[in-house]
């Protein structure tokens, strides 16, 4: 059923001091439609085919409450949309986050037990290189005393002397190795905890 909808604008025509339109509200297009109350003044002209600004104009001014009410509540929706997004991605991103620094912290806890036992291996090592050296200082001593009488124990001390030795550059070569580790390790733990920072200050600035 149609909606009629008059339209009254001046009259083109001098017998006539007003015309009006009669357009269907619902399609805003024109209807035929009888006009009990039309005097002589006005000029009925209906059916009739309108530009289309002044069609668009017509429809701002008759559905403009309703657009903007129809607006509103969309833009309510999509807002109410984007918060439950925010909210869950929020989430989702703290518990990465959580991962993440539980994850690096372990890899530091590791690093430094790496770091602590590699310093007592140090400590072990220089510790049996003295204990060496003290035990072929008594043996070079004794020999001296009794070089001229007994020359048989020059090579008992200069196969102890060979052997300690090698046990030394072999405890060298540990401890050069054991030094690298603990450079390592301590450059790694030092990247994690700058790592675990800038993710701190990342999700500080986020928030």
């Amino acid at each position: 059923m149609a909606r009629p909808m008059f339209v009254f604008s001046p009259s083109s025509e001098p017998s006539f001091d007003l015309a009006v339109e009669v357009l269907d509200r619902a399609k805003f297009a024109p209807i035929n439609l009888r006009l009990r109350w039309i005097n002589e003044h006005i000029q009925v002209r209906s059916p009739r085919l309108f530009e289309p600004g002044t069609i668009s104009a017509i429809a701002d001014a008759a559905f403009s409450a309703d657009a903007a009410a129809k607006l509103a509540e969309t833009i309510g929706a999509d807002l109410q949309k984007v918060s439950f997004a925010w909210a869950e991605g929020e989430a989702v991103l703290t518990g990465q986050i959580g991962d993440i620094t539980r994850h690096l912290t372990a890899e530091v806890v590791e690093a430094a037990e790496r770091i602590r036992l590699s310093i007592d291996y140090l400590n072990l090592a220089r510790k049996r290189i003295a204990e060496v050296d003290s035990a072929t200082q008594k043996v070079q001593i004794r020999l001296g005393r009794v070089e001229g009488a007994v020359s048989g124990l020059q090579s008992l001390v200069d196969a102890k002397a060979a052997a300690r030795n090698q046990f030394a550059n072999d405890l060298l070569a540990e401890i050069e190795a054991g030094e690298r580790t603990v450079e390592q390790a301590v450059a790694r733990m030092r990247d994690l905890k700058a790592g675990i920072a800038l993710i701190r200050r990342q999700w500080g600035e986020t928030e």
